[in-house]
């Protein structure tokens, strides 16, 4: 009886033709819109307080993750290798009441027409404001690694030198760039 093999679906999708594997990114989260136009987002926690946001047109594929043994579903995306991942975390922090009851919380709060928020001594009746801030990370690195033979006359002699710098450093060598 000969071996029956059938390729995975995920497979068939991702790589229709295998003389050309597609580089790609994978992420897992839960899938929702962006407020940007044709963007997405991949939130990465069940409080979503961290998503990475991307193009619609970088997305290759997705595959919902909801199953009876995982209730809280998810996705999982495939993305090109090229695309940009813009990573957003979200942090939200109590402010104690007494740091609000200074003179400067006083004033703004006459300002704004709601002073009837402040209690007689100044400070506020019972508020305690959340505050949102968004954090976006973008990180790029850029590493340019030298290597240089260390006597810098081109031979072997002395052993590689290597350097994680703007500028070539040779040992025994005539100094930056002269390798």
């Amino acid at each position: 009886m000969p071996l029956t093999l059938n390729e995975d679906s995920l497979i068939e999708k991702l790589v229709p033709d295998p003389s050309q594997v597609p580089g790609l990114k994978m992420r897992i989260g839960w899938l929702g819109k962006s407020s940007r136009r044709k963007y997405w987002r991949l939130y990465l926690t069940p409080e979503l307080n961290s998503y990475l946001e991307f193009r619609e047109e970088d997305i290759v594929h997705t595959l919902s993750m909801a199953s009876d043994m995982n209730p809280l579903g998810g996705t999982t995306v495939f993305l090109k290798r090229e695309a940009e991942l813009l990573h957003t975390r979200t942090t939200s922090t109590q402010a104690q009441a007494e740091w609000l009851g200074g003179d400067i919380m006083r004033r703004h709060l006459r300002r704004t027409g709601i002073s009837g928020l402040l209690a007689p001594g100044g400070g506020p009746v019972g508020i305690f404001p959340t505050v949102f801030v968004t954090t976006t990370i973008i990180i790029v690195v850029v590493i340019t690694l030298v290597v240089c033979d260390g006597d810098g006359d081109g031979g072997d002699g002395g052993g590689p030198t290597f350097t994680l710098s703007p500028n070539t450093v040779c040992e025994g060598g005539g100094g930056p760039g002269s390798c």
